[in-house]
């Protein structure tokens, strides 16, 4: 009897319903213009409309002379100052030196030239603040004062 039952079922029609899908589609469109009519409406109303001002001529462009004797002077200064020695603190005792020396002094120290200057443990205490700011002759023993100094033993 359930074999019978299953024959006597209605399938759907295999034709689609044309109107229902144009009625779909155009009340689409109908929704989609609505938004961009809206949209626009309240752009225009909230936007300023702003003039923009007259066009302007510009200025003739000027012409510069003697810029090979320019270029000669700044190459001349920049080099002058990549070669030569001077006071860049004089209160706290820095110079700058020549780079060719400066390459000289790095080459010279080999692997250790770019090692940090401060050990880890000085860099990432809060307590490390406070010994940085004590002088080495203060921080050191009595008996280490002329070796810290730059003496010999």
């Amino acid at each position: 009897m359930a074999i019978e039952a299953r024959n006597e079922e209605r399938f759907e029609s295999p034709q689609v319903r044309t109107g229902y899908v144009l009625l779909c589609a155009l009340a689409g469109l109908a929704i989609f213009g609505g938004s961009i009519a809206m949209l626009t409406a309240i752009y225009y109303r909230q936007v300023r409309v702003r003039s923009f001002p007259a066009p302007q001529q510009f200025p003739q462009p000027r012409v510069q002379t003697g810029q090979k004797a320019q270029l000669r002077d700044l190459q001349k200064q920049q080099l002058g100052r990549l070669g030569g020695y001077r006071w860049v603190d004089r209160e706290n005792g820095l110079i700058q030196i020549p780079i060719d020396r400066a390459i000289q002094i790095l080459a010279a120290e080999g692997p250790q030239a770019y090692a940090p200057l401060a050990p880890a443990r000085a860099l990432s205490s809060p307590e490390a603040g406070a010994e940085r700011l004590q002088t080495p002759q203060a921080a050191a023993p009595a008996d280490a004062a002329p070796a810290a100094a730059g003496g010999k033993p």
